[in-house]
């Protein structure tokens, strides 16, 4: 019995591993779709959440269709912002709902990439 049950462990492990590795690589093509194609614009920090380590900046801005947009930023191990500090954004105008702040768009790919590389090395 025991056999069966670290077997039944072993073929789910790809399955936990397979979705964050799906949401890493969306995470991974929007930051890539942002640096060819979107535009900057200002926008305003709104929130600070933190989890362990890191801090995602939650953020409004208007896009240019004149839609209010809110946003969160991809996890950052620092951030030295406050709310009701004016940000710079970066978005895709045909999906404005794919943002980031414009001086983390860099490091959030890079982060995805080197996160997706060891997900699938893995």
């Amino acid at each position: 019995m025991s056999d069966v049950f670290v077997l039944l462990i072993l073929s789910m492990a790809p399955l936990g591993m397979g979705i964050p590795t799906v949401h890493t690589f969306r995470k991974y093509r929007a930051a890539l779709r942002l640096k060819a194609s979107g535009v900057e614009t200002t926008g305003l920090c709104t929130l600070l959440s933190s989890r362990e380590d890191y801090v995602s900046v939650h953020f409004s801005y208007t896009a240019a269709d004149g839609t209010e947009r809110d946003a969160v930023s991809s996890p950052m191990r620092y951030q030295s912002l406050s709310p009701g500090d004016t940000v710079t954004i970066v978005y895709v105008p045909d999906s404005p709902e794919t943002a980031e702040l414009a001086r983390d768009l860099e490091d959030a790919r890079k982060d995805h990439r080197h996160i997706l590389w060891f997900a699938l090395s893995w």
